[in-house]
């Protein structure tokens, strides 16, 4: 194919050496994606369809993920933003950069982890509760009424900071 600048090379590719992440199978589709002429490879959407009969025995199309080949470290990663299009058999994925792509089917820590960090958030705000009453029960007839007030903002900005870190993060995945 022609790009702007360069050519874009889509092809088949021999699976790489090296174990499949734990509690993941292969599909037994192998992709190469390069790009010629020192373009720049940005703004990326990969498409990659495979048939029901790909579909590892117990695994289902919500546990497909697009996996990457990282040569540095000779080991498959997960495509942070991935998913699957179900109503036609097509596994899609945002890559930062080009190599062998190959969807696999994932139970394990391969996911993204967005419980957990739902968990970190109710957590945080849970033991923030806490120190507050617990700082309260201990210092509260010795803290001034002002005191108490700067406390408690700074307690809002760290929670407000917090948000929005996890907002961030969320927009990741």
């Amino acid at each position: 194919m022609d790009g702007p600048g360069g050519d874009i090379i889509v092809q088949a590719a021999k699976r790489p050496d090296v174990p499949i992440p734990k509690d993941t199978k292969e599909m037994g589709i192998f992709v190469n994606i390069e790009i010629t002429g020192g373009v720049e490879a940005k703004d990326i959407f990969i498409t990659m369809q495979y048939n029901d009969s790909d579909i590892p025995e117990d695994f289902s199309e919500k546990d497909i993920k697009i996996f990457y080949y990282d040569n540095a470290q000779s080991k498959w990663i997960r495509v942070s933003k991935c998913g699957v299009w179900a109503n036609n058999n097509t596994a899609w994925a945002r890559p930062e950069h080009l190599t062998v792509f190959s969807p696999m089917a994932t139970k394990g820590e391969s996911s993204t982890g967005t419980p957990m960090i739902w968990l970190y958030l109710v957590l945080f705000i849970i033991i923030i509760i806490l120190g507050i009453l617990i700082i309260e029960e201990i210092f509260g007839r010795y803290i001034t009424n002002r005191l108490k007030k700067r406390f408690y903002i700074l307690i809002i900005f760290f929670l407000i900071l917090y948000f929005l870190i996890i907002v961030e993060i969320m927009k990741l995945i």
